[in-house]
């Protein structure tokens, strides 16, 4: 029977450390990171609100990491912002665009990037509008190009959790992604999953937000919890339903994720993933949220 691997670490006062060893537990990761000349690191950037954003601490111990396999590397960090935000100024607000000149790499926005049509689902005339970059390194010919996926973790009120599968959502256009978002948005998550895999990812769960996405100022603190990890795998599925359990939840749960491993893209099912360390003691649900269909305050 096939199963999937996880790997958790501690980040402490070393994200780097914590970084290198979640990637020392994959091989082939390695391998194809030292093979590939060009790496595109999809991170979660699409609002400048607190704890929204992949940790900046996370992106510049990762980008580090990445230089390990190769000092040459051409690095771009990418997202697509929502909502009429311009993704620019969101990485500009969050420090994200300030780190990036500092480490030498070079920022993605993807609504400034000329789209090519695609479709999602074989067989289906939808069509959705894609960055023509990305196609062109990462589903045209993936070559020496290497994906990672840099999503944090946390509560969504429509897809209930952002974790990899949903980060992937900032890869279509703003007209694009409103689409069927009130429904079958679960199904469109798994949709673009099957269309583009991450060849890693890696979740940012240092403080992770239990009700969400943007919870009120004064509700942040008591929604806002300590998990000080990083955890990653080669099967986004297998990472998101671990995450799912962070969150205080199961696998089942989550839609989309039940649904990818449904359609056999991934693995959900717990006793078929093997972790490489520890999860944190389980979250204790407040009263009322038995359902996580919504975990907004």
């Amino acid at each position: 029977m096939e199963t999937a691997r996880v790997a958790i670490r501690k980040v402490g006062s070393d994200p780097v450390e914590a970084v290198r060893e979640v990637f020392n537990c994959f091989g082939e990761t390695q391998s194809k990171l030292r093979q590939s000349s060009s790496v595109f690191i999809k991170i979660n950037a699409v609002w400048h609100h607190q704890h929204l954003f992949t940790s900046l601490s996370i992106i510049n111990a990762t980008i580090d990491v990445i230089r390990e396999y190769g000092p040459d590397k051409k690095i771009f960090i990418m997202d697509n912002c929502s909502q009429g935000n311009f993704t620019r100024h969101c990485f500009a607000a969050t420090g994200i665009a300030k780190a990036a000149r500092k480490m030498v790499v070079k920022c993605l926005y993807l609504n400034e990037e000329k789209p090519v049509n695609v479709s999602l689902k074989q067989g289906s005339d939808e069509r959705y509008e894609f960055p023509a970059v990305l196609y062109r390194h990462l589903v045209e010919d993936r070559g020496d190009s290497f994906y990672l996926n840099m999503p944090v973790l946390k509560a969504h009120c429509q897809a209930q959790m952002t974790a990899g599968l949903k980060n992937q959502m900032g890869l279509l256009y703003d007209e694009d992604r409103a689409r069927h978002h009130n429904r079958d948005l679960h199904q469109k998550i798994v949709d673009i999953y099957s269309f583009i895999k991450p060849d890693f990812t890696l979740i940012d769960a240092l403080k992770v937000l239990t009700g969400g996405p943007m919870p009120a100022g004064r509700y942040v603190e008591g929604l806002l919890h300590e998990k000080d990890m990083v955890l990653g795998g080669t099967d986004t599925v297998a990472v998101d339903a671990v995450a799912t359990r962070v969150l205080g939840h199961e696998p089942d749960e989550i839609k989309h994720v039940k649904l990818a491993s449904e359609q056999g893209l991934g693995i959900a099912d717990p006793d078929r993933i093997s972790l490489d360390g520890e999860l944190p003691p389980r979250r204790k649900r407040s009263p009322g949220s038995s359902s996580p269909t919504c975990l907004t305050v």
